[in-house]
């Protein structure tokens, strides 16, 4: 099954009790990264989009977004917006004819991708839909991410395991329970994620890309590394 598949009716509640302030904070610093390099309409491909958090407020200010993920009972969740195609595709797997100015893959997306050959093929598929000088966002979590996770209130009961299960792969389960509907809400999940070294990562895409800036500074709280690269001719 499918990360989330079975609880995405409910993803923004949990990640809105889980993370509060900071997810919005770190979706603000996103949003307005694209802002300084391209103005609206540029077309922005946003990878993992989920439940629209990015791809919403990115559409709602005139871009055009396609919106690309895996999971279609999560872009289900997306309300329609005709600035917002919905993509259910992996990332090696996506393709467009028209070539896009900016791609995002942030909040941990890219520790779904488990193999090396997947994670050249993601990369590959990037380069590929992007103009020359298009920009790349892309967040790399750190090791310190891949812990157990566990929040107890008056509205939620969230238990997260990770545990690591072979090199740099680990095992995530995850038991939840909400209690601010008018019927508690319960949940399992279970699925694998990968982390990746930073310096792996920029060798990869150093083929199609140039590492234009280190904008970790500005998602301070994210837990993870924040490269923007520009694909080079």
């Amino acid at each position: 099954m499918l990360p989330h598949k079975n609880w995405a009716n409910c993803y923004d509640r949990v990640d809105e009790l889980s993370f509060g302030a900071l997810l919005e904070r770190l979706t603000i610093a996103t949003v307005s990264q694209v802002e300084k390099r391209f103005p609206p309409p540029a077309r922005i491909v946003d990878f993992g989009a989920g439940t629209g958090r990015i791809a919403l407020p990115l559409a709602y200010k005139g871009y055009q977004v396609a919106a690309v993920d895996a999971c279609h009972e999560m872009l289900d969740e997306i309300p329609e917006n005709r600035n917002i195609e919905k993509v259910a595709s992996r990332m090696q797997d996506f393709h467009t004819e028209d070539p896009l100015d900016m791609a995002i893959c942030v909040y941990t997306v890219i520790s779904y991708v488990l193999d090396k050959e997947s994670i050249q093929k993601s990369f590959d598929a990037v380069g590929d839909a992007l103009k020359v000088g298009g920009l790349f966002l892309l967040d790399v979590p750190s090791r310190g991410l891949f812990n157990n996770f566990y929040v107890k209130n008056r509205d939620m009961d969230r238990r997260v395991s990770i545990t690591l299960d072979e090199g740099d792969t680990y095992q995530y389960n995850e038991k939840t329970t909400l209690y601010d509907e008018e019927e508690p809400i319960s949940y399992e999940d279970s699925f694998k994620i990968r982390y990746w070294e930073p310096e792996y990562l920029i060798g990869i895409l150093s083929g199609n890309f140039c590492l234009q800036e280190d904008l970790t500074s500005a998602f301070i709280g994210s837990g993870g590394k924040y490269l923007l690269f520009e694909k080079s001719g």
